[in-house]
């Protein structure tokens, strides 16, 4: 692969396809879904190479079936006793898969997983079996922390190169120099920075280069998604060009195709590249799109019931842009709770979090939260981790902010209606500049006038000629050129805002979830399929207080004059 840190990766769906052989002439370059399926659901069980059939240069595993994970697979067996004797864990099969593709296989692998993915759980495990060293490359401080609290809770040696580690330890250096940690987190500025330190003291004859036995990047969506905002994210590649025959993990909530083509040519991973995936589906999930219109934070107010006792607020979380904007919606809901904000204990029913806030007290925050002491907690960007709360019924997208990419946008929804018994509302508020307008004639670049189509049941070729359209520029800035603010958006949420087709079925398609084949529209998967223009007759519907009266399409039919539920 090149060096060019300015790569612009191939530009897959329409080419994302390839056969062990070339097709016939005259075949398609693109498969059907089905075909698509077939390949990621029977990967070879003994993870041979010659065997593999590749999927944008990959060959897929998909976390939801167990198929290709089969237990005659080489040290099967033996890495689920391992994992189960010092994790007490009885590990899923992809989660063995993955293990042995690094520890046995020395392969370069991808892991795109959902809200619960467990991911903690695969780079200790390595570590443990090999007895070598795991460097991970976080984005935030607050993830390393929190990530370095929960493993060192486990018994395995653990250290996070912030500032404030530094700063307490200025011995820490020479302690990740002589090899003493089992797991180093570390940002992707400090490894590649232009005054790196970490270069500058970890020398290739060092204990922790000696012992090095995996490469893994965290959160990797962020490697297209932050590649403007944080210039070191165009030179994560050179870590291959420096460990090259240490393999590299890979893991990222779901990306779509375009997205996770950028990433395995970004850090130049060797092909053909394990792909595993796992998406939770959430049916018992609405998703509903509001515009902002009221001033300031009016529009959540119905977030806090006027009457009756805190215990009876559906437990919430919000997303909003930053920590300041955090601070003060959490200030206004508390201003809405029966007695005002001064009522007892209204700072911990009603509670902001942030990364800048120390590790112990964002974790103290987030199991008030659990115990339902805190009913409402507002997240400012990347302060919530390794969440597995099943009863969160409410989850609100506060504004779309510009760096906010479909996949940590989808990661967010999802952390509510884990219990599958519950119903439960993903709520993304947008402004107007994100809305596009009902004369489609008003928009002159013709790539965006895709984000208002459905994506049709049966019609995947369709459906991936419109994500390729939309996703036809991989860098924003080129986006940005054609003067539209839609420019400005990850193509893939305004086409979830904009499209009048079903919401659940368009995120599963996005991400080339086979479910979308076959997905039937239900009454409740989100506001476009509960409000058709059949029937006169608006219906009142709400779940956990949120009125779908205030989404898009509710209001788009008013100005129509029809509306009509779907049940």
């Amino acid at each position: 692969m090149s060096n060019n840190s300015d790569l612009e990766p191939r530009l897959p769906y329409t080419k994302v396809c390839s056969w062990p052989e070339p097709p016939p002439a005259g075949s398609s370059n693109t498969a059907s879904m089905l075909e698509l399926n077939a390949m990621r659901s029977n990967p070879p069980p003994d993870q041979g190479e010659a065997a593999s059939t590749t999927f944008a240069a990959a060959s897929y595993w998909d976390c939801a079936s167990d198929s290709g994970s089969s237990a005659s697979t080489a040290g099967f067996d033996s890495t689920r006793a391992k994992v189960q004797e010092k994790f007490d864990i009885e590990a899923k099969p992809w989660q063995i898969g993955v293990i042995n593709d690094i520890v046995q296989h020395k392969r370069d692998l991808v892991a795109l997983l959902g809200t619960n993915g467990e991911k903690t759980l695969l780079y200790q495990a390595i570590s443990v079996i090999t007895s070598g060293t795991i460097l991970v490359a976080s984005p935030t401080t607050a993830i390393m922390e929190d990530q370095c609290l929960l493993i060192q809770q486990q018994g395995i040696s653990a250290t996070a190169l912030t500032s404030r580690t530094i700063y307490r330890d200025p011995e820490v250096w020479e302690k990740v120099e002589e090899g003493k940690y089992d797991v180093v987190f570390v940002s992707p500025g400090t490894l590649l920075g232009a005054r790196s330190v970490f270069w500058q003291r970890i020398q290739e004859a060092s204990e922790f280069c000696q012992r090095l036995a995996c490469i893994v990047i965290d959160e990797a969506h962020l490697v297209w998604g932050w590649r403007d905002f944080r210039k070191d994210y165009r030179l994560i590649g050179h870590l291959k060009d420096s460990f090259p025959h240490i393999p590299t993990m890979v893991l990222s909530a779901v990306v779509t195709p375009t997205v996770l083509d950028y990433i395995c040519t970004s850090l130049k991973l060797t092909s053909p590249t394990r792909i595993y995936t796992e998406f939770l589906d959430h049916p018992n999930l609405t998703y509903v799109v509001a515009e902002v219109k009221k001033h300031k934070y009016e529009e959540l107010s119905f977030l806090v019931p006027s009457a009756g006792g805190v215990e009876s607020i559906p437990k919430t979380m919000i997303f909003v842009d930053n920590v300041d904007e955090a601070i003060e919606v959490a200030m206004y809901l508390r201003t809405k709770l029966p007695g005002g904000p001064h009522v007892d204990k209204a700072k911990l029913v009603i509670r902001s979090t942030s990364s800048y806030l120390e590790p112990s007290t964002r974790s103290k925050f987030l199991e008030d939260f659990r115990k339902g002491n805190t009913r409402i907690l507002v997240c400012a960007e990347f302060a919530v981790i390794n969440l597995d709360i099943p009863d969160i019924t409410r989850i609100v997208q506060w504004k779309i902010p510009k760096r906010l990419t479909f996949a940590v946008l989808i990661q967010r929804l999802g952390r509510a209606g884990m219990d599958a018994l519950l119903p439960a509302v993903a709520l993304v508020f947008v402004e107007k500049k994100h809305i596009l307008p009902d004369d489609m004639h008003e928009i002159n670049d013709s790539d965006f006038k895709n984000s208002r189509a459905p994506v049709e049941i049966e019609d995947w070729l369709g459906t991936s000629g419109l994500v390729a359209a939309l996703y036809k520029s991989n860098l924003p800035t080129t986006r940005e050129k054609t003067g539209s603010v839609y420019g400005t958006i990850d193509p893939a949420i305004l086409w979830l805002i904009n499209s009048v087709g079903c919401r659940r079925r368009l995120i599963l398609a996005c991400i080339m979830c086979e479910t979308a084949l076959r997905l039937k529209a239900t009454g409740n998967c989100g506001d476009n399929c509960l409000y058709t223009s059949e029937d006169e007759g608006p219906p009142e519907v709400e779940i956990h207080d949120v009125s779908l009266r205030i989404s898009m399409r509710y209001r788009r039919n008013s100005r129509e004059g029809t509306h009509s539920p779907r049940h």
